[in-house]
Parts: structure tokens; sequence; C-alpha cells
């Protein structure tokens, strides 16, 4: 039944993916301001996780992993394809390593670069002063009270 039911939600569109009681709890733990990890923010691609942007200052900022990177299967591992299973593969306690296989469309590259996973503190709002009088104020994503 829930194999039927994960089908039909990421049917919906590619924003959408039904989550089971532990994959809940990664999201969760992803949205409380820091975690232990790699630190790109991803989505599921056809044949790879697509890359929507590396957390700034995190270890995959640091290899040079850019938005609109592919990160391509692990055969030796396996991966699922799905958000979910894309956030726990790109997980891991601080200080182990993880090997992300990066293929960047353009220009046309491919390489394997390790990472060793850190504690990740996400910032959901940055700001910028443009000019005197004036700032740029990102929201990229809202999560719970920091305790």
């Amino acid at each position: 039944m829930e194999k039927a039911i994960r089908g039909m939600v990421a049917a919906l569109d590619p924003h959408s993916a039904y989550l089971d009681t532990d994959e809940f709890e990664e999201i969760r733990l992803s949205t409380m301001g820091s975690y232990p990890g790699v630190g790109i923010e991803v989505v599921a691609d056809d044949s790879a996780v697509k890359v929507l942007r590396p957390i700034e200052g995190s270890p995959a900022d640091q290899a040079g992993i850019q938005a609109g990177d592919l990160i391509s299967e692990d055969r030796q591992q396996g991966s699922r394809r799905d958000q979910a299973g894309a956030i726990a593969q790109l997980r891991g306690p601080s200080g182990s390593s993880v090997k992300l296989t990066v293929r960047r469309p353009q220009p046309a590259r491919r390489w394997t670069s390790p990472c060793v996973a850190a504690k990740v503190d996400v910032r959901s709002v940055t700001q910028t002063t443009l000019d005197p009088g004036f700032g740029y104020v990102r929201i990229t994503s809202f999560s719970g009270p920091r305790g």
C-alpha cells in the first residue's frame, strides 16, 4: 500500500514526495537550523540528483559544487532517486566521508569529489546592502524556531 501511495504522490509533480515516518523526521531535522552532512539542497532528476544550491560555507560549497550540477548514483551503494533518499545519502555524522560523483552539464564535465560531512548551519534569511538606503533580503526556506 505504501509503495502505491508513494508512486501516486511522485506522479503529481517533481516537488511532491510521500514521506514515511523516518523520511519525515529527516526532513524535519534539515529545517531545524543545522544538521550533519555535505550541505546541498537537491531535487530528484531522471538519472541523478540535481543540486538546487549548495549551502554557503558547507563542505559541498567548498568542494565547488554548483546549482545545476548532477550527483550521479554510486553504483556500489545504490541510490534512491527520490528527494528523501537523496537527502539520506548526503547526510552523515560529522567527520564521515561522502563520495560525490558530479556531472556538470555546461561545460560538460564529470568528476568525483570526496567531501567530509560537517555541521551545516542553515540560514533561511540572508541580507546584503546594495547601496546606502537599499538592501536585498533573501528567504531561502521556512524553518521552525531555533531552540
